[in-house]
């Protein structure tokens, strides 16, 4: 796991800030009703803009995926899926459940792929992200500007917010190069 405070410029992290909580309604949020389908909690939904996914012959990398891709230490080779996600605050903090980003079918599923998932936080807040490493779990907390990359094997879960309105983060799954 790589944890990297203050992950893009001050200048591209205000831009990318003011484009999801901006009021030029710029991203169009879909409600979930099942952040993570193995919950069966009523409490586990949340919104997504689906940013690119591969599977989707019409889509294009975005260019807020394609200027966190930038940055990242050992490169990308492509892009999998990218999304941006939405928790509303709540009066407790709710778990979302552990899970692997997503399900690779046979075209990614071989050793020789270097599969990794970029979570880059938006906003800061008490919510954040649990990751399952080596049987510990280990706790990041939302923070402005903050990026964590990961296998994207390791299993985790969210970890909403009582302290803000929303909680917002983009999630990427790559390949390294």
């Amino acid at each position: 796991m790589n944890i990297i405070d203050d992950y893009l410029s001050e200048d591209m992290f205000k831009e990318l800030y003011k484009v999801y909580t901006g009021s030029n309604r710029q991203i169009c949020w879909a409600y979930h009703n099942q952040a993570n389908p193995a919950s069966n909690d009523i409490d586990n939904f949340q919104f997504i803009n689906l940013l690119y996914d591969y599977r989707f012959d019409k889509m294009k990398v975005d260019v807020a995926t394609l200027a966190l891709l930038q940055h990242l230490p050992n490169g990308f080779k492509s892009v999998i899926r990218s999304k941006a996600n939405l928790f509303t605050i709540r009066d407790k903090q709710i778990k979302y459940g552990m899970h692997q980003d997503l399900i690779i079918e046979n075209v990614f599923d071989t050793p020789h792929y270097n599969i990794k998932t970029l979570l880059y936080y938006i906003n800061s807040n008490n919510g954040g992200t649990e990751f399952e490493i080596d049987d510990n779990i280990k706790f990041v907390q939302s923070k402005a500007n903050r990026a964590v990359i990961v296998d994207y094997s390791v299993k985790h879960q969210s970890i909403g917010q009582t302290d803000t309105n929303i909680r917002l983060n983009i999630n990427i799954n790559y390949l390294e190069k």
